[in-house]
């Protein structure tokens, strides 16, 4: 993050340098020095450079930050004014010192309120965004934990939904990946959760925002496709089908790229047909899928390819 700041940062060095030739060139060493005063005013230089430090490397350029940092850098400068003056003599016709260290010093503490106040109004938009998402998840906690998508439990009550909708109509598109477990069994579980997060993004990008992907179990994934008739349906599986085809997965290691393929079945939904039938699609496409499973060649269609 601090690389997003390398103009603020370069200017603060400057300006702490330029600080210090001001006093060297203003004035003369002093004889004697007070190391409590030294101690102290150094060490709120420090602990101010450090906040401020901090604070660019925690957050992206704003308006926020902005008046953090430049209230930070502010309370540091004067601080380092104040240690300056306890090494230098100024002469005492010489105000100039005294209108460094008390408005820096102001300036910054003015600078830091203002950067707080908006920070206040950040987080508490923060907070409410906290809010409703915890109260949606919440309230549809029917989410799949690795995918971040709707579970079976909650593609159900979307179907009761639909049912109850007039004049409703759609289908349903069962997703089945092969072989999935030969890549828990070669690349382990964990390995296996990447790739239903990766499937999950994939078939996301490549669907109508008004559709809904669920996981439905496993390595099983359905769609729910209003307004949409069983030609249509059978288009957008094959198109989904041929982008897993596509889809190289690079495993953690880095050393394999699995190949991924998935097979279908679609079915229609309708309100005309009560709740029960509708419900039934699920088994039935589950059971088509199970056939074509049998009906597959023997070999694997799962590969693993060296990178």
């Amino acid at each position: 993050m601090l690389t997003l700041h390398r103009p603020t940062l370069f200017l603060s060095v400057v300006a702490a340098l330029a600080l210090v030739a001001l006093y060297l060139s203003g004035g003369t060493f002093k004889e004697h020095i007070n190391l409590i005063d030294v101690v102290s005013e150094a060490g709120i230089a420090v602990m101010a450079g450090i906040w401020f430090i901090m604070v660019l490397s925690s957050r992206p350029a704003g308006r926020v930050t902005h008046f953090l940092a430049l209230g930070l850098l502010g309370i540091m400068l004067g601080a380092l004014a104040d240690c300056c003056d306890e090494f230098i003599r100024i002469p005492k016709d010489a105000l100039w010192n005294h209108f460094i260290e008390g408005g820096l010093t102001l300036g910054g503490m003015v600078s830091l309120t203002i950067g707080l106040y908006f920070w206040r109004i950040e987080q508490l938009q923060v907070n409410l965004d906290m809010q409703k998402r915890e109260r949606l998840f919440r309230t549809h906690h029917g989410f799949d934990a690795v995918t971040q998508l709707a579970d079976a439990h909650y593609l159900r009550q979307q179907i009761a939904l639909c049912s109850a909708t007039p004049a409703f109509h759609g289908a349903l598109l069962m997703l089945n990946v092969n072989d999935f477990h030969c890549i828990n069994r070669q690349y382990g579980h964990a390995e296996g959760d990447r790739v239903l997060l990766a499937l999950s993004h994939l078939l996301l990008l490549n669907l109508r925002k008004e559709d809904l992907l669920c996981r439905y179990a496993g390595d099983c994934f359905v769609v729910l496709l209003p307004q949409v008739n069983l030609p249509q349906a059978q288009r957008s599986a094959e198109d989904l089908c041929h982008a897993v085809r596509s889809l190289k997965h690079h495993t953690q290691q880095g050393a394999d790229k699995i190949s991924l393929s998935m097979r279908f079945a679609v079915g229609s939904l309708s309100s005309s047909d009560d709740l029960a039938s509708n419900q039934a699609i699920l088994m039935n496409l589950s059971q088509q899928l199970e056939a074509d499973k049998l009906n597959m060649p023997a070999e694997n269609l799962m590969q693993a390819v060296g990178a």
